[in-house]
């Protein structure tokens, strides 16, 4: 968990990319969700000047781009996604 952090931080910092995460039918409040929540927040935020939109939010529910998925969910999911890229390279 500590390496995939540390790449998750490394790789914002140093390519300017955003990162969105989805979890497929994981546990709330696991270890793996909260991993997800974490990267989907430096991945917007790398600095993490502004608060984890996730801080709040109940486990298995979507938050700033952390996305909680069944699969009937990707194709949605994945279209949100999309959207929100073209907004960023428009921008």
């Amino acid at each position: 968990v500590d390496y995939a952090r540390d790449v998750a931080d490394s790789s914002v910092q140093e390519n300017e990319v955003a990162i969105y995460s989805i979890g497929l039918n994981v546990d709330p409040n696991s270890s793996a969700e909260k991993l997800l929540r974490y990267i989907a927040w430096v991945g917007d935020d790398p600095t993490r000047a502004s608060p984890d939109p996730c801080r709040t939010t109940p486990g298995n529910q979507a938050c700033g781009q952390y996305y909680f998925a069944t699969e009937n969910d990707l194709r949605r999911i994945f279209d949100d996604i999309a959207s929100r890229i073209y907004t960023k390279i428009s921008e």
